[in-house]
Formats: C-alpha cells, sequence, structure tokens
C-alpha cells in the first residue's frame, strides 16, 4: 500500500524471506497497476533464505551483486544517472559493521558519477545501537564517520524502533537530497523502522 500510494522509482528492501515472498511483493504491485522488476541477492551469511530486494521501474537492468570478504550481500542498480545500492549491516558486531561499511565505500569510490547508499545500515551516529552480545560505542560513532565521508549527503529521518535511535538510512555521493519524508505509520508485522523516502538528484558536475 505504501509503495502504491508515493509510486517511487526505486524500492531497497531488506531482510525479504524468500524468492517467493519477493513475487508476492512484486504481483501485489502489478495488481495495482504498479510495475516493478525485482532483483534480489542473498543478504547474510547466517540466515538461510533471507535477501534483498531491489524493485525498479522499467525493464532488466545492469544490476551488479558481490558480496563483502565475511559474505554479507550488496546489490547495486544503475539508474537515473546513479547506482543505488542496496545493503544490510551486520547487526551484531561493530568490528564487522565496520569492515562492511569500509569496503562498500571502497566500491563507490570507485565510481566517478553519483551513488546512492541505503538500507537498514543497523549503526547509528551516537553508537548505541544494540548488539545481542556488546557494543562498542566508538567504533559505531567511528563507522558512522566513514559512511559520511564516503557518502556525504544524507537523509536525517528518526527511527521508530523500540530503542528511538536515529538512523540515517539513504546517504549518497555527488548528489544533493530534494526532499525526504519519513512515512510514519507505515509499517506492519515485524517491520522495525518506519519507511524513509528520499528524492536524490544527480549532481551534473563533480564537486
Amino acid at each position: 500500500e505504501t509503495i502504491v500510494m508515493t509510486r517511487p522509482d526505486v524500492i531497497l528492501l531488506q531482510e525479504v524471506e524468500t524468492q517467493h515472498q519477493t513475487e508476492k511483493i512484486r504481483q501485489g504491485l502489478a495488481d495495482k497497476d504498479a510495475h516493478y522488476s525485482a532483483v534480489t541477492i542473498k543478504s547474510d551469511p547466517d540466515v538461510s533464505d533471507r535477501l534483498l530486494v531491489t524493485l525498479f521501474k522499467g525493464g532488466q537492468g545492469e544490476a551488479r551483486s558481490w558480496h563483502t570478504s565475511e559474505g554479507m550481500g550488496v546489490l547495486a542498480i544503475p539508474t537515473g544517472g546513479m547506482w543505488v545500492l542496496n545493503v544490510q549491516g551486520p547487526p551484531r558486531f561493530a568490528p564487522a559493521r565496520n569492515r562492511f561499511f569500509r569496503e562498500a565505500s571502497t566500491w563507490a569510490a570507485e565510481h566517478t558519477g553519483p551513488v546512492i547508499f541505503g538500507g537498514d545500515y543497523n549503526v547509528d551516529p551516537d553508537g548505541k545501537q544494540f548488539a545481542l552480545w556488546f557494543t562498542w560505542p566508538a567504533l559505531d560513532r567511528s563507522t558512522f564517520r566513514l559512511l559520511r565521508n564516503a557518502f556525504p549527503v544524507g537523509t536525517a529521518a528518526e527511527s521508530t524502533t523500540a530503542g528511538e535511535r536515529a538512523f540515517d538510512h539513504i546517504r549518497a555521493r555527488f548528489a544533493r537530497l530534494v526532499s525526504e519524508q519519513l512515512l510514519v505509520g507505515h509499517r506492519s508485522g515485524t517491520m522495525d523502522h518506519d519507511p524513509v523516502m528520499a528524492d536524490i538528484a544527480p549532481l551534473m558536475h563533480r564537486p
């Protein structure tokens, strides 16, 4: 319902359970005259089937996917003059999160054009991210600084999780943020973040 209401060009979904669920989402949108292509990649080597799913208008694009040194997936598609990366950071250990974002930032730095970086970061600027066993606030803060340096343009929507931590879910390089909106009340079931919608335009010339 949220996607049909907003009709975005690109939708980044994380923690989709199976390919079957992906197709149910895509077909459900098509039934409401919202037609999207879907590309997927396994997001976490520790979870058997959990997927990153990117929905985008038009036909199958030049999607690229890879896994980091620890097996975490990154899904990238080109659209509107930009690369859009869909990610889910490791949820448990700050050192693993730092390595994940460092590798993804290195990939982005190899591209001369605009890059949008969105998803479920599992890291916040105050270093208060919940971890199952340990937390490293200083390392989480340094990880977020790494993100800001690599992708200086960012949304600033507040998370509405029980912990009420502030997460940036969309960041970009060589682009400008036109507008942003936190779609409060548009989550269901076990979703732990309200959707963030942002309008991001590429810069014609690198700063």
